[in-house]
């Protein structure tokens, strides 16, 4: 229970986080916490079970997408590579 709460004020966080123009690092720690949520057992790796079972944590991005060398789990530096893709810089921050 305590997740299905948690995910949306994370990824509600990183998307106001995202539309004030704050920089990478702070998106990158909002996406690090929410994997971090996302992985119910903390193996540091996210099953496709564990994404669908936490709604991926608000972000609406097919599994298989994540899982960018197609091992059938994605690891952390996959989601942030995913993050970084999906929320780029906003124009403040390539400027």
């Amino acid at each position: 229970m305590k997740h299905l709460i948690i995910f949306p004020i994370l990824f509600l966080l990183a998307g106001a986080a995202h539309a004030q123009g704050f920089d990478k690092k702070t998106m990158e720690a909002f996406a690090t916490g929410l994997f971090e949520q996302m992985d119910l057992d903390n193996d540091g790796f996210l099953t496709s079970e564990e994404y669908a079972h936490t709604d991926g944590g608000g972000f609406s991005v097919d599994y298989h997408l994540l899982d960018l060398d197609g091992d059938g789990v994605v690891a952390k530096a996959e989601y942030l590579r995913a993050v970084r893709q999906f929320h780029p810089p906003t124009q403040q921050e390539a400027i």
